[in-house]
């Protein structure tokens, strides 16, 4: 956000993080997924949207690389969807489908993104 530095941008983003992101879960989840246990029609935003294929110089929507996945809150959920996150929902709970890898999460842009569209400080 304008005016600040990166170290308090780090601290509320890691808080952020923190609080809403439990535990990495991408074994399991692509085992699921590939035994038909979870199902890829259950993931929100797999496709990226219309702007961000054209953003990306593709003529229509590809699939997301999904890196990871990572168990979140359901409020969490909700805000990635927002921002066009791949999201896996069913009855044994809500992933987020980490489309970077190779660094820290607080690090990634769309924790930045969120952060700015709750008005945080």
């Amino acid at each position: 956000m304008e005016g600040e530095d990166e170290r308090t941008r780090q601290e509320k983003n890691g808080q952020l993080v923190r609080n809403e992101v439990y535990t990495v879960q991408s074994s399991l989840v692509e085992h699921l997924l590939s035994e038909g246990v979870f199902s890829y029609d259950d993931i929100v935003n797999l496709y990226e949207s219309e702007e961000q294929a054209k953003e990306n110089g593709y003529d229509e929507p590809e699939a997301q690389e999904i890196f990871e996945w990572w168990v979140i809150s359901e409020w969490f959920a909700e805000k990635l969807e927002e921002q066009g996150e791949p999201i896996l929902r069913n009855d044994y709970g809500t992933w987020w489908g980490r489309t970077c890898t190779g660094q820290a999460i607080l690090l990634d842009y769309v924790i930045d993104k969120i952060r700015e569209s709750m008005g945080a400080v």
